[in-house]
């Protein structure tokens, strides 16, 4: 008996040996800096790893003292959203041969709605795989406080390609009257738990939805993915069941506690015209739109109690390359755009085309909001690379500079190969969880994000600004956020300082400051009066 015990304790000692030996070796692997424990991978820049032991939070409140100006940095080779905090004499004009950037400030252009992610089912299902503890704390980075501070969330209706497998809410019925319409278990597992912890989290979301595509029954082609159009004409039966489709998914979400305060049209409806689409779609033409909006979803939506008053309903939802087309025939007439609120758009295509479709739509129909609402890097994650983060941050300047009112990421997050996905369209996330080692990372990309979400909260106003001396790889943006403080984004992409002048007008308390952007390097600047 003696010895058995004997054993047993050694075989403890043993243990609790090697779980220290492989947490030190964890730990060695790690290094920390100002709160973020540093991890490499095979890219320029490094992770911040959260596990069980240490996840530092984003900055709380901030206490703003007048006449102060506040800096936020992250850079490729050391900081991740360091503060500092200068007084305005600490920051004269640095020299002639610097940018100048000179900020109008009553010349005010559009309002922030907000900033979030997709409640995806892959977002979920890794969510999930992460201890109770960790599930939190990740779900805090994004709408805690102490992190993003995201106010708006989208939602699949049914499945996407982040799914583990093709479905919608009633795949086995043929009827139009949705008898046996039902949520399926990845809306109750991976979505609505998830969803009600971020609203606490957050204060309340806004939630849209978008439906990739309907029961493939309702389609000529019978199937889920490829080419399809739905069977008929708007106006017919089957378009006017998936109007209802559509009314039936917000109905039950009410049920289960949910609200929600928008709605897309469809997700990328340009996919279902191409032969050889991989997964979920559907292709609906914008003359199609037009009518079905007309006279099935608008009215539907209308008699259900989710009018303009109650649920923003927006079009698009894909690509620059449509945006014009689909938004001159769907806001040209009359019998459609009484019901639309705003207009969706896809990143996927932006640095190629450019933004001044956005200037161009939006001159024309100014009372439509320009919303964001997908962005990604497609292809396995890249953990710790600077340049996707400094692709997002171009991508958020530029279209908050051309009237984009916030920005909506995709999946919350993902595991190390970029999924779960069913037909294996792995990307990249913000924040990748390796379930196996109980943690997970914040890339590039996710403090990125933090220099806008942290600040322009919605009803932040974007303030006109001219810039002398350009250089392309040096972006800003400029509001006025809530507090009546000026904020400066700023981006610069060059592997060497760049200084920036500030100047005011008409003149402000604080007026022509000098700043250095340093090489590689996102930059936040709070100007307190």
């Amino acid at each position: 008996m003696r010895k058995s015990k004997q054993q047993s304790l050694k075989m403890k000692i043993i243990t609790v040996n090697l779980y220290s030996i492989v947490l030190l070796i964890s730990i060695v692997n790690l290094i920390q800096c100002d709160g973020c424990f540093k991890k490499k991978f095979d890219f320029d820049s490094f992770v911040c790893v959260c596990n069980e032991f240490h996840c530092d939070p984003l900055i709380d409140t901030i206490n703003y003292s007048d006449g102060l100006i506040y800096s936020f940095t992250s850079d490729k080779d050391e900081q991740r959203f360091n503060q500092r905090t200068f007084t305005p004499d600490q920051l004269s004009v640095i020299d002639q041969q610097s940018i100048v950037l000179n900020i109008h400030v009553n010349d005010t252009k559009q309002q922030i709605i907000g900033f979030g992610g997709a409640f995806t089912d892959a977002s979920g299902i890794n969510i999930n795989s992460l201890p109770a503890d960790l599930q939190v704390l990740l779900l805090r980075d994004y709408f805690g406080p102490k992190g993003l501070e995201y106010n708006i969330g989208r939602v699949c209706v049914g499945g996407s390609d982040f799914s583990t497998h093709p479905y919608t809410y009633q795949d086995d019925h043929q009827d139009l009257d949705w008898s046996h319409f039902s949520l399926t278990t990845e809306d109750f597992q991976y979505k609505i738990p998830l969803i009600k912890m971020a609203n606490e989290l957050s204060g309340g979301l806004k939630l849209f939805g978008s439906m990739w595509s309907p029961p493939s029954w309702m389609k000529y082609q019978e199937r889920i993915n490829g080419t399809g159009v739905l069977k008929g004409d708007p106006g017919g039966p089957y378009w006017k069941a998936m109007a209802t489709y559509l009314v039936k998914f917000l109905d039950e979400y009410k049920k289960n506690g949910l609200e929600f305060w928008g709605l897309t049209t469809l997700n990328e409806p340009s996919a279902g015209f191409k032969p050889n689409y991989r997964f979920n779609s559907l292709g609906v033409s914008a003359e199609m739109f037009r009518d079905w909006i007309a006279n099935d979803l608008g009215p539907e939506l209308e008699k259900a109690g989710y009018g303009k008053d109650k649920l923003k309903l927006m079009i698009v939802d894909d690509n620059i390359s449509l945006v014009f087309l689909y938004v001159t025939r769907i806001l040209g007439s009359s019998q459609s755009s009484k019901y639309v609120s705003g207009i969706a758009t896809h990143w996927y295509e932006n640095e190629a085309f450019g933004y001044s479709d956005f200037e161009r739509v939006h001159e024309m129909f100014p009372d439509y909001f320009i919303l964001p609402t997908e962005a990604c890097v497609e292809g396995d994650p890249n953990l710790g690379s600077w340049n996707l983060g400094e692709r997002y941050t171009s991508d958020i300047i530029e279209t908050l500079n051309h009237w984009g009112t916030g920005w909506v990421d995709w999946n919350l997050a993902l595991d190390m190969i970029g999924g779960p996905n069913w037909v294996s369209n792995f990307v990249d996330a913000p924040i990748i969880v390796n379930s196996q080692a109980r943690e997970y990372y914040r890339q590039p990309t996710y403090y990125a994000l933090a220099h806008f979400t942290k600040f322009l909260k919605p009803g932040s106003t974007r303030l006109g600004f001219d810039v002398i001396r350009k250089d392309p790889n040096v972006k800003s943006t400029v509001f006025r956020n809530i507090d009546d403080q000026i904020v400066i984004v700023s981006l610069n992409k060059n592997d060497y300082p760049v200084n920036l002048t500030i100047n005011f007008t008409p003149s402000q308390t604080t007026n022509s400051i000098g700043i250095t952007l340093g090489p590689k390097s996102i930059e936040t600047i709070v100007i307190n009066k």
